[in-house]
Formats: C-alpha cells, structure tokens, sequence
C-alpha cells in the first residue's frame, strides 16, 4: 500500500485525493494543510465528499511527526503557492519523505533549492503532469529542429484566478523549442507584446501569449509558421483528472527510486 500526503488542498489537491482513492494500491495517510486553515482535524474525505470511516484528518503543518513514516512508503504531493510548496519540501528533506510536486511560478531560486533537496530525497517536478502536453513537448522538439527557420508562437489559456502568466508550461514548451534550436531562452522568448511594442518581429524570436478567463482549466497552442504554411499544436485540458491521472503515475513510478530531481518526461518514459 501507497500512502499520499496532500500537502495543500485546493482544485488540485483535492482532485489527486479523489483520484487516489480510485487506485488499488493506494490510500491517503493525512492532508497537510496551514495551521489557520479552517477544516484542520476534519476528515480529508469528508472535505471533498465521500465515506469518511477510514482516511486520514487534516493535519496543519507544524504536527509532521518522524513516527508516522517509518511504517509505510509514503509520498506527499505539493500543487500549492510557490512558498508554500518550499516548506513542504523542507519538511519532505527533513523526514525522508519523496515527492511530487507541480506548483508553477517558483523561479529560478526556488527551483535551485528543490534541486538541493533532490540530492537526499527522490522528487518529481513538472510544470504539467498531463501526458498529452509531455508528448507536445516532445513533439515540439522535433519539430523546432526540423524547422529552424519558421516562426514559433506559443498562446495559452488558463482561468480568471490564475497568478502567473505566462504559464509554467508555456515558458518550458519555449525552452523546449529554443534548446531544439540551440538558442539560449533569454535571449528569443518574447513574453506578451504590449501597446507600443510597435516592431517588426524579430528572426528567431519565440512569442509568448497569455490569456486569462473564466473558468479555462488550461488550453496551450504552438503555431509554426513558415511562407504560404503552418503546422499547430493545440492541447487543451477538460477536467483537471488527466492532471491527477499523471500524478498518479508519478506517485507509483517515484516508489523504490533513488534520490534525484525527476520531470514528468521521466515518469512516461519519454526522455
């Protein structure tokens, strides 16, 4: 048996939760949550509808306790705000817990510091967990080295509540192109032309777009644009369950394996 930690309850959290206890295989051991949080010691079933005899409460983070995982392989999830997300790392580091983690916006500071953590404990970040964007991504690739010299644009779609834009997964499908390019991504990602960008648009540059409304779960479309052609690739999400379907395979895939920082690329065998 697979005991997952939620750490942090929101859309996504609560999603991996109620696909997590649809596996065979898996339970959930508690719910990490901030010490203010309004249902701390509730059932975490309960929060997120269901039969509410067996799962673990919702604990706040200051009672993690070295007692509780010595018994069970255990994996704690992260998909909350980038501080957030940082100490439940932390306490990930400090009790030999692995984990998977898919909060966006962390920055290159944070991201570094996660990558110290990955030297002690096994730990999956991605920006997306959803296979078809893993396979876009791969796709892309190919294509941005078959078509070096055609334009590539990337525009996504999120909800009205979304904080950074543009995503984590626009930013690293324009790495993606760009390294298939040997370019270096500061020097050709162009986020967002604003009024009074009035400009040609330059050879090599990768555009950025960001759309915010709704309730859009999450929508990404490349467009490689040579004379008189293009080719598009579009990805959009229905449901955040393809999302929690990818990571369930990361929690599954991450048991037994050594320390290292991993992508979801590694959980589908894609590398």
């Amino acid at each position: 048996m697979i005991y997952v930690i939620p750490c942090g309850l929101g859309k996504m959290g609560k999603a991996v939760a109620s696909s997590v206890l649809k596996n065979e295989g898996m339970d959930i051991f508690g719910a990490i949550e901030a010490p203010n949080y309004s249902f701390i010691d509730r059932d975490v079933i309960g929060l997120i509808g269901g039969d509410t005899s067996s799962h673990g409460e919702i604990y706040a983070e200051t009672k993690w306790n070295d007692s509780w995982f010595s018994r069970y392989p255990i994996v704690a999830v992260s998909f909350a705000n980038p501080s957030a997300t940082m100490e439940h790392a932390e306490m990930c580091f400090e009790h030999d817990i692995a984990l998977v983690a898919g909060t966006t916006g962390l920055g290159d500071k944070r991201l570094a510091k996660l990558k110290e953590y990955a030297e002690k404990i096994p730990f999956v970040y991605d920006s997306n967990f959803s296979k078809g964007i893993n396979i876009m991504d791969k796709v892309s690739f190919e294509l941005a080295k078959l078509l070096p010299d055609w334009d590539a644009e990337i525009v996504e779609k999120h909800h009205s509540q979304k904080v950074d834009a543009p995503s984590g997964t626009a930013i690293r499908l324009a790495k993606t192109i760009a390294k298939a390019r040997g370019q270096k991504p500061e020097d050709v990602i162009v986020n967002t032309r604003y009024d009074g960008d009035n400009r040609p648009r330059k050879r090599g540059e990768i555009g950025l777009q960001a759309l915010r409304a709704g309730d859009i779960i999450g929508e990404h479309e490349i467009t490689f644009a040579g004379a008189g052609q293009r080719i598009e690739l579009n990805h959009r999400a229905h449901s955040r369950d393809n999302f929690a379907s990818g990571v369930i395979e990361a929690i599954n895939w991450i048991v037994g394996k050594p320390a290292g920082f991993y992508n979801a690329q590694d959980v589908f065998g894609l590398r």
